[in-house]
Formats: C-alpha cells, sequence, structure tokens
C-alpha cells in the first residue's frame, strides 16, 4: 500500500511525500543504498508498524 502528498513551494521547490507499507522492515542498508543512488532524496524515515 501507498500513499503520497505533493506540495509546490513558492521558491519553486516542491516537496514529495510517500508513504510506503511493506510486510518486512526495511534495514538501514537497504534503505542507504536506496538514498546512495537517488541524490534527490535529502531525508528518509523508517517506522515499523506494530
Amino acid at each position: 500500500m501507498a500513499e503520497s502528498k505533493i506540495a509546490r513551494r513558492r521558491d519553486g521547490t516542491t516537496d514529495y511525500d510517500l508513504i510506503l507499507r511493506r510486510r518486512t522492515e526495511i534495514s538501514y542498508k537497504e534503505l542507504k543504498i536506496f538514498m546512495d543512488s537517488h541524490p534527490e532524496i535529502l531525508s528518509a524515515s523508517n517506522s515499523p508498524i506494530r
């Protein structure tokens, strides 16, 4: 399941919020590899759903 939200800022930048829900938790290593291959991603968080 996924949710997304897009917001345009007055300075011309765009914020994309993407929420992904997985059956298994993503590891820090997996998240780092993904972010390293996408330098346009500035931040990410990982919260387990219980």
